[in-house]
């Protein structure tokens, strides 16, 4: 063949065609296929991607010099114009992170497309891929463009036939991706006319250690089966504990790193945060409780430390029992409300000397608890209606004393004030029956009991003496100042024992070891907050901006910060009043992530306030009898309990339609003893994919109460069951279940552990 001729690859010397000029000798291919395939009318090769007229005698291939000279000029012009992209024919189309558009075609003769890239996030990797059939002749090319350098980019993988591009974003600029079709190959089959269309999809993923999102669970399901083969059953649980831990501290490392990367990127957008104590980095203090508390826990350590001093002083020096004790508390509480709510005390005094009063009447009725009942809620009710009562509501000569409301509302405060007065209603009302508490029994089966000391279950069950029921103890136990704010809830038999007997089940160096690890506790709180901004995405409402993945980071990442929230208030008063010779019950006894069913998790979260409702709503409604129904009762009075809004009461219904499969899940369990290995092993499993299902509609729960409210949550699950969000979820139970599979072997643990002690 003649010097400057083109020929594709694969292409041999007999399936070109060439003209030639004889005075020039420039010569160039006309077309490419077989020189047996047979002529049309007009003398065209058939099968052919260009067909020209092969004639040497044709007017345009005239071999006049000037024509040749003409069309050497001519020739390098029209290839460089070929080898530009024709961006007037092009049209842009947006591309999002995580969501493959399929089913895309373009013309086979070099046509191009563009692709805004959405959804991007600042220092992360992705990796645009293109997908196409493997009969198709084409060859794609992948181009990234923007306005602003700074992408930093590496070169395009070839993996059969997908087309990739990695690449990292550095910068908030549009990011395009340019690509290109071209054919290849030669002509297969004569007489058949080629493709005018491919056809192809296309996905940008982020990536994840090099690996796409969607892509992880292939490794973890391979690493799953490489465990599972011909072990022992104690050999088996040792691989499994350890790919157990493997996957919690991956898992944990991601959604640590993801957050971060998330409070980075929205951290103007969000609001409540305020500059913080460590250097570069804002605090989120976006929630009310835990900025109240924050703000003001150097005054309280010095009042409640002070009020302590003062009590154990005068307890050890005048040898004062329950009736002075009962007066001194009294008078530093007062003070203590004094401060926090002014002139609204009278309120406080007022209810609580009502029900006194009702108790004292009407304590032998069989219609007290009703009453008792009814009175209270009808004042909880109405304290959120009239936020308080303004004091110009019962007369203009009272309005003087709306200057003096103190620094705290009182009546947020007065919900737990509203559980000690049932409580000393119902332990003065079951005084005057006989007790079913069968002390005998139980100190048989109580370590604390059996070693002469009184646990705190004994405490409670057992009624105190008639004098005890008097009108200072009872006022004592309302404003008593170490659980006044926050609690934790103690019966009023537990704190009158207490009172006249202080406890002995916390030494001094067990108290202080106690308070130790609560700073501990505090700077770990603090260096969340400070780096990870959970609640201000809560309050700001930006999760609208963000994919369902991170949602659920977000939302889990909200729960675990109110559990520190809660967990630091209520062992802060417990610590106080250990120190003041009072237990009340551990409100946070286990981790929040160590619970995989909701009967757990409720008998951990806020314990005393579970050990209140078992006694006072629970037991009295039928228990365990009619336990469906009583479930709907106690978290609607919880939901009330807490605040008058909808979104606390779509939060308790969604716990009692998830609570109900529970309980009757397990009620059947408990009902079918399996005695074999495998048996045993299929319960395990089961009970491992029950606790992922009951994580996750817990997590739905608290997203619906306290993160995205129902109409989010009505959104989210739409997108989780869309088809792009179905990996996401089948993540989320995945993590769930092995997190459920390592509280497990933290159960056998424990087990073993107390069968050695004994």
């Amino acid at each position: 063949m003649a010097s400057g001729e083109i020929r594709r690859g694969g292409e041999s010397p007999a399936d070109v065609i060439e003209v030639e000029s004889a005075s020039s000798g420039f010569g160039f291919r006309l077309f490419s296929g077989p020189l047996s395939a047979p002529l049309n009318k007009r003398g065209e090769k058939k099968g052919a991607r260009f067909s020209f007229p092969t004639s040497a005698a044709s007017p345009m291939f005239s071999p006049s010099p000037w024509r040749c000279v003409v069309l050497a000029l001519l020739l390098p012009c029209f290839l460089a114009a070929s080898s530009v992209p024709l961006l007037h024919n092009s049209d842009v189309k947006a591309l999002k992170v995580g969501e493959e558009i399929r089913g895309e075609t373009l013309t086979l003769r070099s046509a191009q497309r563009i692709y805004e890239l959405l959804g991007l996030r600042r220092s992360v990797s992705y990796e645009v891929k293109i997908s196409y059939p493997a009969s198709v002749p084409a060859n794609f090319s992948i181009q990234l463009q923007r306005s602003v350098p700074g992408l930093s980019q590496r070169k395009n993988r070839r993996l059969l036939n997908t087309e990739k591009l990695i690449f990292k974003a550095d910068s908030d600029e549009s990011v395009f991706v340019i690509l290109t079709v071209e054919p290849e190959g030669v002509v297969a089959m004569a007489n058949v006319p080629e493709r005018e269309l491919v056809i192809y999809n296309i996905v940008c993923d982020e990536l994840m250690m090099g690996i796409p999102h969607g892509a992880w669970w292939v490794g973890v399901a391979a690493l799953l089966c490489l465990v599972l083969g011909g072990m022992s059953s104690r050999a088996f649980r040792c691989w499994e504990l350890g790919f157990l831990l493997l996957y919690a501290a991956a898992f944990y490392l991601i959604v640590i790193d993801r957050s971060v990367h998330l409070s980075n990127n929205y951290r103007g957008k969000l609001s409540g945060l305020r500059p913080g104590w460590i250097p570069g980095h804002l605090n989120d203090i976006s929630d009310a409780q835990w900025r109240n508390f924050r703000g003001n826990l150097p005054i309280l350590t010095i009042v409640l430390g002070c009020f302590t001093i003062v009590a154990n002083v005068l307890r050890y020096w005048y040898n004062l029992k329950g009736r002075g004790m009962s007066f001194i508390w009294i008078l530093t509480s007062l003070s203590y409300l004094s401060y926090l709510h002014g002139a609204c005390v009278g309120y406080i005094l007022l209810i609580g000397s009502l029900n006194f009063l009702m108790a004292k009447i009407f304590a032998r009725s069989k219609y007290y608890l009703g009453i008792l009942w009814v009175f209270n809620l009808s004042i909880l009710i109405l304290n959120r209606i009239f936020e308080g009562y303004s004091f110009s509501l019962f007369g203009q000569q009272f309005a003087f004393l709306d200057n003096f409301r103190g620094t705290f509302r009182w009546h947020i405060c007065f919900n737990l004030v509203l559980l000690r007065i049932i409580s000393f209603g119902c332990d003065y009302h079951w005084s005057h029956t006989n007790s079913l508490f069968d002390q005998k029994k139980h100190m048989q089966r109580c370590n604390i009991c059996s070693s002469g000391k009184a646990c705190y279950l004994s405490l409670q069950e057992r009624s105190v003496h008639g004098d005890k029921y008097s009108f200072n103890m009872y006022l004592c136990y309302l404003i008593y100042a170490p659980l006044y704010i926050a609690g934790p809830i103690v019966s009023f038999n537990a704190f009158a024992t207490q009172m006249d007997m202080p406890q002995k089940n916390y030494s001094l160096g067990q108290i202080t070891w106690y308070g130790f690890r609560w700073i501990l506790t505090l700077f770990l709180m603090e260096a969340m907050t400070h780096h990870i901004y959970y609640n201000a995405f809560a309050v700001s409402g930006t999760w609208r901006q963000l994919s369902p993945l991170e949602i659920l980071i977000i939302g889990y990442g909200v729960v675990n910060f109110m559990w520190f929230k809660f967990f630091l208030i209520w062992r802060y008063f417990r610590f106080w009043s250990l120190m003041s010779g009072i237990e009340a019950p551990e409100n946070m006894p286990r981790c929040i992530n160590n619970c995989y069913d909701l009967e757990t998790f409720w008998k951990s979260w806020h314990a005393s306030f579970n050990k209140w409702l078992v006694r006072y709503m629970y037991i009295p409604l039928g228990g365990s009898h009619k336990k469906l129904l009583n479930v709907w009762i106690i978290f609607t009075f919880v939901a009330v309990w807490h605040d008058l809004e909808w979104k606390l009461l779509s939060w308790a219904w969604l716990t009692c339609i998830f609570f109900a499969p529970e309980i009757l899940i397990k009620s059947s369990i408990t009902s079918v003893q399996v005695r074999s290995a495998f048996g045993v092993c299929i319960q395990r499993e089961l009970t491992a994919i029950a606790g992922a299902v009951t994580i996750s509609c817990l997590m739905i729960a608290n997203l619906a109460g306290f993160v995205i409210g129902p109409s989010g949550i009505k959104w989210l699950i739409s997108r989780l069951l869309h088809k792009d969000g179905l990996p996401i979820l089948a993540g989320m139970l995945t993590t769930f279940y092995v997190g459920t599979k390592l509280m497990f072997h933290i159960r056998d643990a424990k087990q073993n552990h107390q069968l050695k002690d004994h």
